[in-house]
C-alpha cells in the first residue's frame, strides 16, 4: 500500500482552528514536531483563514505564539495562566511580575530610537508622569541593530534601516487595529450566546414554574392588562406569530391573573414584545419601501405616457409618407435605474409618498439625465458592436465592399425634437441599415425593436438576482448582422436613399416588393429585410442538397450580390400599390401546380402556373419548362391541405 505524501494529521489540521491546533501541538512529542517546525506554517496560516476576521500573523510573532496570544490566558513570558486581556500592539499577554520585569518606559531607550520603538499606553497604568511603554527585548535589539550602523544618518545604510524599521511599526500599528475590531466583534458574539443562553433558560424557568402552577385562563384577561400598559394587539398578534410556543405558555394561565401573578409574568411578556416591536418596524420599514417603490415606478410610466422621448418624421409633403412616422426610445424600469443616486435616494430614503411625489417632480433634471446616461450605455455597446462589425467585414468578408466607404450624411427627415436624441456619436444606430439580430431572431432596428423588449419587462419590480440586470441580459443577447446590413445598404443605395433612417423607411408602410422572387407580398421596410435573409438563408440550406446532383442548377436568386442587373426590390406608388393588389386577386384563381425538381427533393412548394414558370426559370435556369417532366399540376385537395399560401412569405421563400 502506497502511503500518501501528506501525513494524515496534517490533512486534519488543515481544517481546525489556530487554538485547535494549538492543542494539538501539545499532545505529544510527535504532534509538536510536526506542528511546530517551520514548514508547517502552511498548516497555521489555513487554520488562520479558517477563523472570521482573524487577521494574519504579524511579522514579529510566529504562528504559535500568535494563537497562543489570541486564544489562550497564558502569558506570553512564563505561560501560567493569567485573565488580563492581551496589548494589542505589543503582541504580548503578561501576568503581573513578568509584566514589572519586561515593560519599561520609553525613556529606558536611548533618544536616537525612540521614533522606532513600538510602545503601548494600556499594557500598564500610565502615570501622569510616565510616558507610553515598550518592551525591554524591543529596545535592546533596536538599540543594538541602531549601534552597529554607521555614524553618519545621511549613509544609505541608515536611511534604508530608519526607513525599514518605520515600515515595520506602522504594519504593527495596522495590525494591531484589525486585533482589536476581531477581539470586539468575538466579545459581542460571546456576550450575545451568553445572553441567548440566559434568556433561553429563564424561559423555560417561568414556563416550568406556571405550567405546574397554572393549567389555563382566557388570553384576554393577560391581553387587557397588556393593553393598559400601551401594547397594541398588533404586537402581541406579531409575537403569536414569531414566538407562539413560548406566547401561549406564558399567557395561558388558570388562575385569576392578579397583581402578584402579574409582577412574575410581566418581565418574560416584555421580552417577547420588545422583540416583536422591533420585527414589526422592519417589517413596516420593508412595506413603506414596496410602496415608494411603486410610487416612482408609477410616476416614471407617468413621465414616459406624457413627455414620451421619441423619433418623428417631419412633414415634407411627400406623397409616400402618408403616416407621420413614429417611434420612442428605450426607457428602463426602475430596477435598472436604482444604481443612479437620485433613483435610489427617492425609494430607500423613508419618507412620505406625499414628499417622496415632490421630491420626484423637484428632481426631473437629475432623472432625465440618469436616463440619459442609461441610454448612453446602451447606445455605446451597439456603437462597438457596429464599429467591431464594419472592421471585421473590412478585413474577412469580402461582399461587404461597400463598407470601406466613407459613412453617408444621415437623414435630415426628422423633426427639429428627435435630434435632440441623435449626435454624431450615435446616429449610425439609427440608419435604415444597421441591422441587428437578437436571440437569433432577425431583423432588429434600433430604437424600436429594443423600446419593445423594455417596454415588455415593465412589469418586473425589482432588478434580477446576481447584480446583473435586464440591460446586461439584452446585450448579451444583441448581435450585428453583416448579411443585414450589406443587403440593406445595397437596396437603400439602389432606392437613391443611402442615408435614410430606419423610422423614415418603416414609415413608408407597406408599399415595398421584392423584385428577385415571384412574390406578391407587399412588405415594409423591417419585413422585407427580413423576407430576403429568410429566403437567402432557405436556399443556402437548400441548395447544399441540389450540389449532390450536379445535373441540377439552383440558384440563390435573394443572393444581393449576384445577378447585378436586376433589382433588388421596387418602392410602389399609390398606383402601382393599388394595381399590383387587384393583380394579386387574379393569380388567386386557376389550378396549382408544382415544381418537379423540387418535389423530388421533397421540397414542397405548389403554386400558380406563373409563379412556377418564373421559379424554373430563375432558380433552376429553364427557359422553356416542359410539363410532366419540369412540373406537374396536383389536385386541388392536395393544393388545399399544402402549408403554401399564395403570396405568404413561406411560399415565396421555399419557392423562388
Amino acid at each position: 500500500m502506497i502511503l500518501p505524501r501528506r501525513p494524515v494529521p496534517e490533512k486534519i489540521a488543515s481544517f481546525l482552528n489556530p487554538k485547535d491546533i494549538l492543542a494539538l501541538a501539545r499532545v505529544n512529542k510527535f504532534l509538536r514536531k510536526l506542528l511546530m517546525q517551520r514548514s508547517a506554517k502552511h498548516i497555521w496560516r489555513a487554520a488562520e483563514r479558517n477563523v472570521d476576521r482573524l487577521p494574519p500573523c504579524p511579522r514579529h510573532l510566529t504562528n504559535p505564539q500568535y494563537a497562543a496570544l489570541v486564544f489562550s490566558k497564558e502569558c506570553s513570558s512564563c505561560g501560567i495562566t493569567v485573565m488580563r486581556q492581551l496589548d494589542h500592539i505589543l503582541g504580548v499577554r503578561l501576568c503581573n511580575a513578568c509584566r514589572a520585569a519586561k515593560i519599561v518606559g520609553l525613556g529606558y531607550a536611548p533618544p536616537s530610537i525612540r521614533d522606532y520603538v513600538p510602545t503601548s499606553p494600556n499594557v500598564k497604568n500610565l502615570r501622569t508622569t510616565e510616558s507610553p511603554f515598550a518592551l525591554k527585548s524591543d529596545i535592546d535589539e533596536l538599540a543594538d541593530q541602531f549601534w552597529d550602523l554607521p555614524n553618519d544618518y545621511d549613509h544609505p545604510d541608515v536611511l534604508r534601516w530608519v526607513n525599514k524599521k518605520l515600515r515595520r511599526r506602522l504594519e504593527r500599528m495596522k495590525h494591531a487595529t484589525a486585533l482589536a475590531r476581531y477581539v470586539h466583534f468575538t466579545s459581542i458574539a460571546r456576550d450575545k450566546e451568553l445572553e441567548d443562553k440566559k434568556l433561553s433558560r429563564v424561559i423555560e424557568q417561568v414556563l416550568h414554574r406556571l405550567g405546574d402552577a397554572f393549567p389555563l385562563i382566557p388570553i384576554h384577561r393577560v391581553c387587557s392588562r397588556l393593553r393598559a400598559r400601551g401594547w397594541k394587539n398588533e404586537h402581541m398578534h406579531m409575537v403569536c406569530e414569531d414566538s407562539r410556543k413560548a406566547w401561549y405558555s406564558l399567557v395561558h394561565v388558570s388562575k385569576p391573573v392578579t397583581d402578584r401573578v402579574w409582577e412574575r409574568l410581566y418581565p418574560e411578556l416584555l421580552r417577547l414584545l420588545k422583540l416583536s416591536k422591533r420585527r414589526l418596524r422592519a417589517t413596516r420599514a420593508r412595506n413603506r419601501r414596496s410602496a415608494r417603490y411603486k410610487l416612482v415606478e408609477e410616476m416614471l410610466a407617468e413621465m414616459r405616457a406624457t413627455k414620451p422621448a421619441r423619433l418623428e418624421i417631419a412633414d415634407t409633403g411627400l406623397e409616400l409618407t402618408k403616416n407621420m412616422g413614429t417611434t420612442y426610445m428605450p426607457l428602463p424600469i426602475l430596477g435598472e435605474l436604482l444604481q443612479y443616486h437620485v433613483f435610489k435616494d427617492l425609494v430607500e430614503t423613508d419618507r412620505s409618498l406625499d414628499a417622496t411625489k415632490a421630491k420626484f417632480r423637484a428632481s426631473t433634471n437629475l432623472i432625465n439625465n440618469a436616463i440619459s446616461k442609461w441610454r448612453s450605455r446602451f447606445e455605446g455597446y451597439l456603437i462597438d458592436l457596429v464599429n467591431d462589425g464594419r472592421n471585421a467585414r473590412r478585413r474577412d468578408f469580402l461582399m461587404g465592399n461597400e463598407l470601406t466607404e466613407e459613412t453617408v450624411p444621415f437623414s435630415s427627415q426628422l423633426t427639429t425634437a428627435s435630434y435632440a436624441h441623435i449626435t454624431p456619436g450615435n446616429n449610425v444606430l439609427f440608419r435604415a441599415d444597421s441591422v441587428f439580430s437578437y436571440n437569433g431572431h432577425t431583423p432588429s432596428f434600433y430604437p424600436r425593436s429594443f423600446t419593445s423588449r423594455f417596454g415588455g419587462e415593465l412589469t418586473v419590480t425589482r432588478p434580477l438576482g446576481g447584480g446583473v440586470t435586464i440591460l446586461d441580459v439584452i446585450c448579451s443577447s444583441v448581435e450585428y448582422h453583416a448579411e443585414g446590413v450589406s443587403y440593406a445598404s445595397a437596396l437603400l443605395k439602389e432606392l437613391g436613399r443611402p442615408d435614410a433612417s430606419y423610422i423614415e423607411m418603416e414609415a413608408l408602410g407597406e408599399r415595398l416588393i421584392c423584385s428577385r422572387c415571384p412574390s406578391l407580398v407587399v412588405h415594409t421596410w423591417t419585413s422585407l429585410i427580413s423576407h430576403v435573409l429568410h429566403a437567402y438563408n432557405c436556399a443556402n440550406a437548400i441548395g447544399s442538397g441540389f450540389r449532390q446532383r450536379p445535373d441540377i442548377i439552383y440558384n440563390n436568386v435573394h443572393d444581393w450580390n449576384a445577378w447585378s442587373e436586376r433589382p433588388l426590390a421596387r418602392l410602389l406608388s399609390d398606383q402601382e400599390l393599388n394595381t399590383h393588389n387587384i393583380a394579386t386577386c387574379s393569380y388567386a384563381t386557376g389550378r396549382m401546380v408544382e415544381c418537379r425538381i423540387c418535389n423530388d427533393l421533397a421540397i414542397g412548394c405548389p403554386s400558380s402556373r406563373k409563379f412556377t414558370m418564373l421559379h424554373l426559370r430563375y432558380c433552376h435556369n429553364i427557359l422553356q419548362p416542359v410539363f410532366g417532366e419540369h412540373y406537374f399540376e396536383i389536385s386541388d385537395k392536395c393544393a388545399a391541405s399544402g402549408d403554401q399560401v399564395l403570396g405568404t412569405t413561406h411560399t415565396l421563400d421555399l419557392g423562388d
